[in-house]
């Protein structure tokens, strides 16, 4: 018996799209795809994808974020165009000699992980962090693109951090946890209602740590606020979010999806495209429609998280 190698099988849009017209028998096989039918079935596509999204699950799109806090900075906005800086992977080093007010570079332990075009962040002697994008390395001297020099001095040994990737408007946030000194505590995660009642939000002292956040979820970004405003800019928060699919936009693109979620794809597409072709009076389109509702809940099943269960007796006091 010959097995394959393989254990991968992927689907390109348009294969997805091809498919759902073929269950439909839509066109003839002499017949090709043409530009307009293609276009509504990826807009379909698309949306139908998006919609899965409220399911909220998707393992396979919780990430860890990282987010850079600021000093005396309580609120922070998560997206691609953000001031803020939040991203999925980062390094970090040290600086390995002072790097004085007004200089357009930082010379630093280890550059090895940085390239032209990425964000660095330098603790500064004042605890505040000054962001700028990379123009060059050379050997461990970073370069500042213009417009870009330190605001005030940063001593060897001040910890910088660097990344390439802006993180994007996330759809959900989980949890949370802050990192300080490589240890890392669970912050508490607020609803709205508890964050409003918090009388001092924008207050800081000299030991303020973050211990409580609130995912403030909006259209086009979502607003971090965390409790109390942070001292200094030492404290990393972790936080485990949902990303969103990406859009399936060109003939080659993928669905972000697993391989076993490729079937209920190709037949829910389909039964959404029935309607507009006058398939949904066929005789089998109920069935198509039967196997398209079974092979989505075979993949939410699917889409299931492996842990522990806790139990606990029930208490009018708890």
């Amino acid at each position: 018996m010959t097995i394959s190698s393989s254990t991968i099988y992927k689907s390109t849009k348009y294969q997805l799209i091809l498919d759902a017209f073929n269950e439909l028998n839509t066109f003839g096989p002499d017949i090709e795809l043409d530009a307009d039918n293609y276009e509504f079935a990826g807009r379909l596509l698309n949306r139908m994808i998006k919609s899965w999204m409220n399911y909220g699950c998707n393992l396979w799109l919780r990430k860890t974020a990282i987010l850079f806090t600021k000093k005396y900075q309580n609120t922070y906005s998560l997206s691609l165009t953000s001031n803020d800086h939040a991203t999925l992977s980062y390094n970090s080093s040290t600086l390995s000699s002072d790097a004085l007010i007004g200089s357009v570079y930082v010379i630093l332990t280890d550059a090895s992980t940085i390239s032209s075009g990425d964000y660095i962040g330098i603790i500064l002697d004042s605890q505040d962090i000054y962001w700028a994008t990379v123009l060059s390395v050379v050997g461990n001297q970073v370069n500042f693109n213009a417009g870009y020099s330190l605001p005030s001095q940063a001593t060897a040994g001040n910890v910088n951090y660097s990344y390439t990737t802006k993180l994007d408007n996330p759809l959900i946030v989980y949890e949370g946890v802050r990192r300080r000194d490589n240890i890392d505590v669970q912050l508490s995660m607020w609803s709205y209602d508890e964050y409003l009642r918090i009388p001092n939000k924008d207050s800081s002292t000299s030991t303020s740590i973050p211990v409580a956040f609130f995912p403030d979820k909006q259209l086009d970004e979502m607003i971090i606020r965390v409790w109390p405003a942070p001292m200094d800019s030492s404290t990393v928060v972790k936080l485990l979010i949902g990303q969103r699919a990406h859009n399936i936009d060109s003939n080659a693109d993928e669905a972000e999806f697993p391989q076993e979620w490729h079937e209920a794809i190709v037949f829910g597409l389909a039964v959404r495209l029935a309607p507009a072709y006058g398939k949904h009076k066929d005789a089998g389109f109920q069935s198509l429609a039967a196997l398209a509702q079974g092979s989505l809940e075979n993949a939410k099943a699917f889409d299931a998280e492996l842990g522990s269960i806790y139990f606990k007796p029930e208490s009018k006091y708890a």
